[in-house]
């Protein structure tokens, strides 16, 4: 029998720059792209299956979807909602110290594309933007890590989801 966990939730949860060309790293400059805050309303952990996912729901709308993330993941957002604290930093929590010790901050988190793979699925997008000495840059990311950095703190920071995406996961 397959064991599964549901994690019901209420309510959410000095880089460089693009001219120095690191991959995934880009200057971020404001995007024309509307923007829809979402909140992690359910996490569900199979303890069997290896298939994870997360809920995310609209903050002020009616709008949700599902993203199959891995186990890993599934288990660092868990935790951060849960805010449980190990005796040393998992990786998600190294992230936030290496933030925290360049004294910057974490903005908000964005899901900001759908592309569709070869398994008729799709595969989404995400990033982490990051403020520092005034200056906003934006790191690739895969939705999934970026959740579980924004869900190590508390309040969690925000999380975002480009209104194109919403269109193409929420047609019904």
């Amino acid at each position: 029998m397959d064991r599964i966990l549901i994690v019901m939730l209420g309510t959410n949860i000095k880089g460089r720059s693009a001219s120095q060309n690191l991959p995934g790293i880009q200057d971020n400059t404001e995007s024309n792209a509307k923007m829809v805050e979402m909140e992690l309303s359910r996490i569900v952990i199979s303890q069997t299956s290896g298939e994870q996912s997360v809920v995310l729901s609209e903050k002020n709308g009616t709008r949700s979807f599902c993203i199959e993330i891995g186990l890993f993941e599934a288990l660092a957002i868990e935790r951060g909602v849960r805010q449980e604290q190990f005796e040393r930093p998992l990786t998600h929590d190294l992230i936030w110290n290496i933030i925290n010790g360049l004294g910057a901050t974490v903005e908000r988190v964005v899901i900001s594309d759908l592309q569709p793979n070869q398994s008729g699925g799709g595969t989404f997008y995400g990033r982490i933007y990051i403020k520092h000495g005034g200056k906003v840059v934006e790191i690739d990311s895969r939705p999934s890590d970026a959740m579980a950095v924004a869900a190590q703190k508390n309040p969690p920071v925000p999380i975002f989801v480009e209104e194109s995406v919403l269109d193409q996961v929420c047609k019904f």
